[in-house]
């Protein structure tokens, strides 16, 4: 018995999924583990990589199959209409250096990407949109340059972000969505003395504690 395609996945900070054997029937994760202990399904690990699939799938379908041109000839990634940029169905990298030239990050753009590591977004990208990192659990670092505006809901949440990688959120941010931007794992973060109020909120409604970015140089 083998899991074929993910199905479908419940909106929340928590997303699960629905999984399609290859004899029809879908399963719920939460059968995934008594399936493998019983030495029944036999790639079980692989589950990652079939949500990471669905949500692509599902980035591709909200930007619209017109607005997609191909960046690279492997598919690793992709431009989108407006100067945004998704992962590409042959996305692999675990240290990814975002294209100077880039607006924005698409929506769900690089949600369940579990082979991402490291993440550095150019100064030319003023937004990062909604669920674009949400799930990359082996995500551990993000750096922003000055330029970005705008952090959408769940950018970040239920990735790997950790204090020994510093967060620190430039100046020239204006707007962080208060539904779950980062996830709680992150601990700290620093920003400007001038962010404003309803950013510094956004933040400690993460759980994080705000730290001073002057030593960062921001």
């Amino acid at each position: 018995m083998r899991i074929v395609a993910c199905v479908a996945v419940t909106a929340g900070s928590n997303p699960t999924g629905y999984f399609q054997l290859d004899d029809g029937r879908t399963i719920h994760e939460v059968s995934i583990p008594l399936l493998k202990a019983h030495g029944v399904l036999e790639n079980a690990d692989e589950v990652e990589t079939f949500r990471g699939e669905f949500y692509r799938e599902q980035a591709y379908s909200l930007q619209g199959v017109e607005a997609i041109s191909t960046l690279s000839e492997g598919m690793i990634y992709r431009l989108i209409e407006g100067g945004g940029i998704i992962a590409g169905k042959e996305f692999d990298i675990d240290d990814f250096d975002v294209p100077e030239g880039v607006k924005f990050i698409g929506r769900a753009g690089f949600q369940g990407l579990t082979c991402l590591k490291r993440v550095i977004i150019p100064s030319s990208v003023e937004t990062i949109e909604e669920d674009a990192f949400n799930g990359c659990v082996n995500l551990k670092e993000v750096k922003f340059s000055k330029g970005l505006k705008t952090i959408g809901h769940r950018a970040f949440a239920n990735t790997g972000l950790c204090p020994e990688n510093p967060l620190v959120i430039p100046d020239t941010v204006e707007n962080i969505s208060m539904k779950n931007p980062f996830p709680a794992s992150a601990k700290y973060v620093f920003i400007s003395y001038d962010m404003n109020s309803n950013c510094r909120r956004a933040l400690t409604r993460c759980g994080l504690q705000l730290r001073s970015s002057s030593r960062y140089g921001y």
